[in-house]
């Protein structure tokens, strides 16, 4: 990103021995056997996009070279409209993705493959005005994660502990909390306590990679430091208030389940969603501290109860109205009318299956 003034940290990258690699891990990649070949297809079409976007990035002089506190690494900078959109929405503005050989997964072993495949990291540098200091963070984050062989959670301590050497932490922790409360939220779903891949597994990494040194470096760094107690002290606050919010999503499942049983026609379901998007506002003070991961299970489960109801019940109203094709008009109209025409149960807005949707829906009515 030309006129980024990232300073020495980040300065633009030479030439790449990954672009070679890049075409050698796509040619292996098509080898696969016959029974990988749905899942590899998919892996593909993901790859032949981000390869496409680390060209364009490294056209144009985005491309970065990362060298700070023992770590040393490449990152491609790009615009968030670039970002395929289930990418953005599945990873968010910054993500890494791995070219490995299919040949080398099947026999050798997923964590092998992907300890001796070349890795491509990602950050949006135009998201939501992230401050250049903080899109270091993100940077760093993909690596820990690289080097973890993807656990999410220390490459998140790896992320604050540098923060916190570089006395940024709070202000960090401040922008996250403004402008990607969920990203936090989900930070503190996962215990704090987990270690780097076992001594095997590590050897083998090390033994794998050409980055063996900095490996080292980064397993140091992670075992070594505690998380910031800054981070400690939000860890307590945010379970406190998912406490809260477990609380009032499992009285929503008990009201759904009362409103079912007092209600025995199709139209329940409006009954229902003004039941749902008035619980869900009465706890909208807790919005910002909502981990997703936490509440899904009870969310599943009482969509899956709703749902068993609303089909048997479809079906049992649907044979009252069946015989003449005026009548099965009528029934066809009625489904239309509450939104039932192709679900038992709707899968968008206050229903949908995702519980941050269904709950972001019932605060903006």
């Amino acid at each position: 990103m030309t006129g980024m003034g990232l300073g020495m940290s980040l300065v633009q990258s030479q030439a790449l021995q990954l672009r070679q690699s890049i075409e050698c891990s796509l040619s292996q990649n098509l080898a696969v056997v016959q029974k990988q070949m749905i899942a590899l297809a998919l892996y593909q079409k993901r790859e032949d996009e981000l390869v496409a976007l680390y060209k364009k990035a490294l056209a144009r002089g985005d491309v970065r070279l990362y060298d700070k506190h023992g770590l040393k690494f490449e990152i491609a900078l790009v615009l968030q409209k670039e970002i395929p959109p289930e990418i953005l929405e599945d990873c968010g503005p910054a993500f890494s993705h791995v070219l490995f050989s299919g040949f080398e997964a099947l026999f050798l072993g997923t964590k092998r493959a992907l300890s001796r495949g070349s890795w491509l990291l990602f950050a949006a540098k135009d998201y939501k005005n992230v401050p250049e200091k903080f899109l270091e963070y993100w940077a760093v984050h993909e690596r820990g994660e690289q080097i973890t062989l993807g656990n999410h959670n220390l490459a998140t301590k790896l992320e604050f502990n540098i923060a916190a050497k570089e006395k940024t932490l709070r202000n960090y922790v401040k922008w996250l909390e403004e402008n990607e409360p969920d990203h936090l939220a989900n930070v503190f779903a996962y215990q704090m306590h987990l270690a780097l891949p076992d001594d095997d597994d590590f050897k083998e990494l090390l033994e794998t990679s050409q980055q063996s040194d900095e490996i080292q470096r980064l397993r140091e760094l992670i075992e070594q430091t505690n998380w910031p107690y800054l981070i400690l002290q939000k860890l307590s606050l945010y379970d406190k208030m998912n406490e809260k919010i477990d609380k009032s999503i499992k009285q929503i499942a008990k009201s759904v389940q009362l409103a079912l049983e007092k209600y025995s026609g199709l139209e329940v379901i409006t009954e229902i969603e003004k039941d749902l998007i008035a619980k869900f506002k009465e706890i909208s003070s807790l919005r910002k501290y909502f981990c997703a991961i936490r509440h899904t299970p009870t969310w599943e489960y009482t969509r899956k109860i709703m749902e068993n109801e609303m089909a048997e019940r479809r079906s049992r109203i649907g044979l009252v109205y069946g015989g003449s094709p005026q009548k099965q008009g009528e029934f066809i109209d009625l489904l239309k009318k509450l939104g039932l025409e192709t679900h038992s149960l709707p899968k968008k807005n206050i229903f949908s299956d995702n519980l941050t949707e269904a709950f972001d829906y019932a605060l903006s009515h």
